[in-house]
């Protein structure tokens, strides 16, 4: 099978995307996008450790996750004090409690993913994302991404989409995927 040149692809890029002859157990089709945030390992690394920022958007995920997965929830009065206690937010200290609870009351008014056809809503917990099987016509791909909700409306169009707890700088984790 012969290869196909890209007349914008550079031959650095399509070396770090292509497996080279007799390495094909070795190849991974994310490896150019780990190579490149590897260039940068001490910057990726703080990135990574735990803050809380980090803790306060991984528990706000988690009850969105709470909210999709017990509809009830959301016709509940006490729907945001029930996911604060799946949460355990009394563990947690007193500002993260205090935007958690914020989080989940915005969620709880306007519940945006109530009616949505979800393909995939992450718990804020899983590690190495899954694949989603993507259908294009008879062009079938899996994509790897670690998204917060992806979704598809009733006219096909798929929807990534990204939570955000605050305001902050952009995250350049995210321009890896």
């Amino acid at each position: 099978m012969g290869q196909v040149w890209l007349p914008s692809a550079s031959y650095n890029l399509w070396s770090l995307s292509d497996s080279q002859v007799g390495k094909e157990s070795w190849f991974c089709d994310m490896r150019r996008g780990f190579k490149k945030v590897r260039q940068k390992e001490p910057q990726v690394k703080a990135l990574l450790e735990d803050n809380k920022h980090q803790r306060i958007g991984k528990l706000a995920q988690a009850g969105i996750y709470e909210f999709y997965q017990d509809p009830q929830l959301l016709s509940q009065s006490d729907g945001v004090g029930q996911v604060a206690a799946i949460l355990k937010l009394n563990q947690e200290p007193e500002e993260v409690q205090e935007r958690i609870i914020g989080i989940l009351n915005n969620y709880y008014k306007k519940p945006i993913l109530v009616g949505k056809q979800i393909i995939q809503l992450s718990k804020g917990d899983e590690g190495f994302p899954l694949s989603i099987t993507i259908q294009e016509g008879s062009y079938r791909f899996n994509l790897y991404a670690p998204t917060d909700c992806t979704f598809k409306q009733p006219d096909g169009t798929i929807h990534i989409l990204d939570f955000k707890t605050g305001k902050s700088d952009f995250d350049r984790r995210q321009a890896y995927v």
